[in-house]
């Protein structure tokens, strides 16, 4: 799953640029939910989930810097 999500958020920004569907440079939850939705092994609890945690100032959106910072912090954690 984590090779997904890296996939889907780090094509040179193309992918974010593809699901900020209105272009104002962040994600909401509904566009995460859009995107995400398409591919079979995300549900519903999982891309809040995925929502909650790269929200970190809690304002209902990532946009594409935090997305990288919370993604290099996810891995430094779980030791990658």
């Amino acid at each position: 799953m984590i090779l997904l999500i890296f996939s889907l958020f780090f094509g040179k920004g193309a992918h974010f640029k593809k699901m900020d569907i209105n272009g104002d440079g962040v994600l909401t939850f509904d566009e995460l939910k859009a995107a995400l939705s398409k591919q079979k092994d995300f549900k519903e609890q999982d891309i809040k989930n995925l929502m909650i945690s790269m929200d970190t100032d809690g304002n209902g959106t990532v946009d594409y810097t935090g997305l990288l910072m919370n993604f290099y912090l996810f891995l430094l954690k779980d030791g990658f």
